[in-house]
């Protein structure tokens, strides 16, 4: 596997802060939800496609942002937005995803694979796209909670606490799930499953 594919650059700090911003949008300033919105858009939307793929996850983005807009007094702190709104998607996510496996229970739908080449740019060699689809496919056979300690933190970036924070469980979990994910991972390499 490319060495490269997890490489993520640092973005530089935001401005304002994600703190001023929920806070004027606590107050009910519609320019600073619509600045956290588009601030964190491209984050939910891929972690909602790496968790229930590619059909539900422009759904699911709106309404992580609709709960997140109404919900404001249930983040405690607000230099936590990106952490709580990851939260939130992966809750809805979850949401998704049990209703589409008891739908699926009484009608016989086609599972629908992650398009990965539909979401990469033209500039993505081939022999990346393929390894990115082999890392999701073999991901999305992890178990839910290494899946998403996975997406989170190897494929969004998030830190070990933001990581915990998200997904609400300990720093020690989301270690533990981590060194199990790499281990999956390690076997896979070596199968030559990537």
């Amino acid at each position: 596997m490319a060495a490269n594919v997890f490489a993520l650059r640092k973005p530089e700090p935001p401005s304002p802060p994600d703190e001023e911003l929920v806070g004027r949008a606590r107050a009910g300033e519609r320019a600073a939800q619509e600045a956290l919105f588009r601030r964190h858009l491209g984050l939910v939307y891929s972690l909602a496609f790496k968790l229930v793929g590619q059909a539900d996850s422009k759904d699911i983005a709106q309404d992580v942002f609709f709960e997140a807009f109404s919900r404001f007094e249930s983040l405690r702190e607000a230099s936590a937005f990106r952490s709580w709104i990851c939260g939130i998607t992966l809750r809805l996510s979850h949401r998704r995803h049990r209703r589409r496996r008891l739908f699926g229970r009484f009608f016989e739908a086609q599972s629908e694979e992650n398009d990965v080449e539909g979401t990469l740019g033209r500039e993505v060699p081939a022999d990346v796209a393929l390894e990115l689809k082999q890392l999701y496919a073999l991901i999305a056979r992890f178990p839910e909670k290494l899946r998403e300690v996975f997406i989170l933190h190897r494929l969004e970036g998030m830190t070990n606490e933001e990581t915990a924070a998200a997904m609400g469980v300990s720093l020690t979990s989301v270690k533990r799930w981590l060194v199990q994910a790499d281990e999956r991972l390690e076997r896979a390499k070596e199968r030559g499953a990537i």
